[in-house]
């Protein structure tokens, strides 16, 4: 195969180094065609050539990543050895340095298929000239969207791929005859799919316009060629099963958890963890990743999916017009919300957080009314800063839709970033964007009415820090859930810390169904009143199960450290008791006592279970990849014991464990529904929502649930062009800064804005 300029022989002549000459118009593009090689050690070399984008030039687009195409690997030594690192090539017979992965792609190209003309961004595009950048980045849509064909590169073959695909090929398969001959989620047969859909471009920010605009899409990875159509049917069937997250919590094990971290468990796993490693069997699985966020990562099926729906949605409108287009992930593709969603993606330059999505929000725009006349159009420039570029992103879109949306998506008065208004969203932050509220307002109340519209600005605000609006203070707040307020070990707890703030939050006459107890407020609020019939007696026992199981677990859990808080714990057990202050007394017989009363001096069954079930989980994975044979007599009786015991956990507690019925357990296991563990489900959405928002209480005794950031005496604001209500803190200079969305009881009936009354004043965000 070909080799780089700085592999040639010993006293060779080098070559001049290659300088870009200046596109002669707008319109220009470059385009390089591989030059045919004399032997088979040849340089590689290319021929450059400047064409209009408006001629009938045929070219095929390259879409890949810059940095290393692999993120897993088998061994430490091959993880530490594999970094970014640039090659020569020659360009037009001058030496040209590009990225290792573009070089290895050129190197399979050129016996894949015919050489024709190619577009490749880091050769294309002189990167060291920040105008021609700008220029071309507004051009990448139509370049991608008038090329015959866009190549997917993926990067070489690896120990993973081949089974991966295979395995991916059977899961398929299993969809269309109706069963399946899958391995366990535990096999370590799965670790092949994660390594696959770990490869860098699955999670790559600039592929989602590569690929939605593409005429045909081929995908390659070393010299294997997949077709788009191929890897899309896989990703349903594995989201279609709920595999994904059992190949991520299994994986996650295998890659995360050490030998140490085992001592803590039970000493049978020890010892076991101990016998494998001096038997030979160590960790499989290494990962470049560093990120203590890689847990808010997207995820390769997710993302597969995603560009699907987004690829169809632009050339099936009229199919989807008869309803048969679906979208299993369920997201919201308006701008905001594909932008949100896409945090979650990579890139190296934070900016491209919003240029890459520029192609989408134009199109978009064309069908928008009346957008104010101050609005400018929206092109890259990487000449200014991040701030200004998330500045200018949000002026553009509350002046093309003249409501206030964004500010759902507020990075908050401690944003991290200087220069940026709490106003306007930070896109880099993974954690810091919710709009929890609004999208479930979406999903209820669709397109009723919002709280008025915003009246624009004057042209001497347009473009700045401020934000001029206008509404109707409703409340402030008061106190928040007793998680916020520093207890030690409290932080993991929602409900009983919410519980607390309830019990201690009178009833007031003027709420309207002030018939609805403590506890039935409390589901609403904790849940932003997502759920249709939240109140229902089904509902209401679930959640009373739940809070039994949340106290259970802390007892345990302080008992366990030694830490003696009987009489701490004590105030929060009597909530729960059946006595006439309780939060549960006012249900009467709404709930199935009986069957709800758990022993509070038995231990939790994930208290009990994790540890011992997440070890087990991680030795049978390492087991698998042996021939049973191969094991000696204890081992394999270990693992006989050890897959009967995670069968039994899975099949009573599947979703308590976090793992999902799959693979060959929808056949042979059999989980009858009445065995699940009914809350489980519910309690998992809830921590993920706790994670984001809080829950609190108003001087005028409301609850609601809003952004953790708050604090007593901020202000709960009603503005025009909302669609829920807003927190806003009070500043020295009479100004005040976003906080973010809120959910609040009293005010909100089928989740939109009931009419408030009182004096609308003008305010300023900044």
């Amino acid at each position: 195969m070909g080799q780089s300029v700085s592999a040639e022989q010993p006293g060779a002549q080098k070559p001049p180094l290659f300088a870009y000459a200046a596109l002669p118009s707008t319109a220009s593009i470059r385009l390089v065609r591989l030059n045919p090689m004399s032997r088979c050690d040849d340089i590689i070399s290319v021929s450059m050539e400047t064409v209009d984008l408006n001629s009938e030039t045929e070219y095929s687009c390259l879409s890949y990543t810059w940095g290393p195409p692999c993120t897993i690997f088998t061994s430490k030594e091959e993880r530490d050895t594999t970094g970014p690192r640039n090659t020569q090539i020659l360009i037009n017979d001058a030496a040209f340095e590009i990225g290792s992965n573009a070089f290895d792609f050129l190197k399979v190209w050129q016996y894949v298929k015919d050489s024709g003309w190619l577009w490749i961004d880091a050769i294309c595009i002189n990167q060291s000239d920040p105008a021609e950048r700008n220029s071309q980045v507004a051009l990448m849509s139509r370049i991608f969207r008038h090329a015959q064909l866009v190549i997917v590169w993926l990067g070489p073959t690896d120990d993973f791929c081949v089974p991966a695909l295979e395995l991916m090929e059977e899961a398929v398969k299993a969809g269309m005859i109706g069963h399946s001959n899958l391995p366990p989620v535990w096999s370590s047969a799965w670790f092949n799919v994660y390594a696959f859909l770990q490869r860098s471009w699955f999670s790559r920010l600039w592929v989602i316009q590569e690929v939605i605009v593409a005429q045909e899409l081929i995908l390659l990875v070393g010299t294997r060629t997949i077709s788009w159509e191929t890897i899309v049917y896989a990703a349903e069937e594995l989201h279609r099963r709920n595999l994904t997250n059992s190949i991520y919590s299994a994986t996650s094990l295998e890659i995360h958890t050490t030998h140490d971290d085992l001592k803590h468990d039970v000493g049978e796993l020890v010892q076991v963890d101990e016998l494998l490693l001096s038997w030979g069997i160590e960790r499989q699985l290494y990962s470049a990743s560093c990120d203590p966020g890689s847990d808010e990562k997207i995820r390769g099926v997710e993302f597969i999916l995603l560009l699907h729906e987004l690829r169809e949605n632009r050339r099936l409108i009229s199919v989807r017009e008869f309803g048969l287009f679906t979208e299993p992930l369920r997201v919201d593709k308006s701008a905001l919300f594909l932008l949100q969603y896409m945090q979650r993606a990579d890139c190296t330059d934070p900016r491209d957080r919003v240029y890459a999505f520029i192609d989408f929000l134009e199109r978009g725009s064309v069908h928008l009314q009346n957008p104010s006349p101050l609005r400018k159009e929206l092109l890259p420039d990487y000449t200014l800063t991040v701030p200004e570029v998330y500045t200018n992103m949000a002026w553009h879109m509350v002046l093309s839709v003249q409501h206030l949306d964004l500010l759902s998506f507020a990075s908050g008065p401690e944003n991290g970033l200087p220069g940026l208004p709490s106003w306007a969203p930070d896109w880099r932050n993974r954690e810091s964007i919710a709009a929890r509220v609004l999208r479930i307002h979406n999903e209820i109340a669709g397109d009723l009415p919002r709280a008025s519209y915003w009246r624009g600005t004057s042209q001497t605000y347009a473009y700045s820090q401020l934000l001029q609006v206008e509404g109707k203070l409703f409340d402030i707040v008061a106190d928040i859930s007793a998680a916020r307020k520093g207890r030690r070990s409290d932080s993991s707890y929602i409900l009983w810390p919410a519980g607390e703030l309830a019990m201690n939050t009178p009833l007031v006459s003027d709420q309207p169904l002030v018939s609805l107890s403590r506890l039935e407020i409390l589901l609403k609020v904790l849940t932003l009143n997502s759920k249709e019939r939240c109140c229902h007696k089904h509902a209401l026992s679930r959640f009373y199960r739940m809070w039994l199981a949340e106290c259970k677990r802390a007892k345990w859990e302080w008992e366990s450290k030694g830490i003696e808080r009987r009489a701490e714990l004590q105030p929060i057990l009597d909530i729960y008791e059946k006595g006439h202050n309780s939060l549960f007394q006012p249900l009467g017989n709404m709930v199935d006592w009986k069957a709800a009363d758990i022993d509070l001096d038995e231990a939790p069954l994930e208290a009990l279970q994790n540890g011992q079930f997440f070890g087990k989980m991680k030795i049978l994975s390492r087991l698998q990849a042996r021939s049973q044979d191969e094991l000696p007599g204890d081992i394999r009786h270990l693992v006989t014991q050890m897959e009967a015991e995670v069968n039994s956990v899975m099949r009573a507690h599947p979703a308590a464990v976090a793992i999902r019925s799959a693979g060959r357990f929808d056949m042979q296991l059999g989980i009858p529904a009445e065995e699940v563990v009914p809350w489980s489900g519910d309690y998992d959405r809830l921590r993920k929502l706790h994670k984001r928002m809080t829950v609190f209480n108003t001087e005028r005794n409301r609850m609601g649930n809003g952004p953790r950031a708050m604090r007593p005496g901020d202000e709960i604001w009603i503005l025009s062009g909302a669609k829920v209500p807003i927190i806003l803190r009070p500043t020295n200079q009479g100004r005040r800064k976003v906080v973010g969305e809120a959910y609040v009881y009293g005010i909100m009936q089928d989740n939109t804005i009931s009419p408030l009354e009182g004096e609308t004043q003008n305010i300023i965000l900044e």
